[in-house]
């Protein structure tokens, strides 16, 4: 059978315009509940697991999620934003699971303070209308007058 909803309209449908949602076929809901779960999941993770199963129809998975949002009115900016990449866990990846916790529970704002300083050093590294420090080409002009 085809889907007759892409899924922004049940999206839409789920949190803004909750009266178009009874006209939204089974098929269109039961397609879009992967999506909707994996991205419910950000905010309710506990949530998105239990209606993770695989005895339960995908269909009533939408209504389930339909019920949770019942009261949103607009769809929550999390929904559509791509996940952000943890800095902590990329700059301290050589550090074993206890030295981070330890840094993240007696120098937290100094980690923090510390990755606000690297955020700024990178953007710092872009000039206005020149190549940046980081390109191929400054780097090839870097080993080429290290010869030398």
């Amino acid at each position: 059978m085809a889907v007759k909803h892409h899924l922004g309209e049940v999206v839409n449908a789920l949190f803004r315009l909750k009266n178009k949602w009874k006209n939204i076929d089974a098929e269109s809901k039961a397609a879009a509940f992967f999506i909707i779960n994996q991205y419910c999941a950000k905010t309710s993770p506990v949530n998105a697991e239990l209606l993770n199963s695989k005895g339960l129809d995908p269909a009533v998975g939408s209504e389930i999620w339909y019920k949770y949002f019942s009261d949103t009115r607009i769809v929550p900016k999390w929904f559509w934003e791509k996940p952000t990449k943890n800095k902590f866990n990329d700059e301290f990846k050589d550090l074993n699971e206890l030295d981070k916790k330890i840094l993240m529970n007696y120098y937290k704002e100094d980690v923090i303070s510390y990755l606000n300083e690297l955020e700024l050093k990178k953007n710092s590294n872009i000039q206005t209308g020149k190549i940046r420090k980081n390109s191929k080409i400054s780097k090839v002009k870097d080993k080429y007058n290290s010869m030398f």
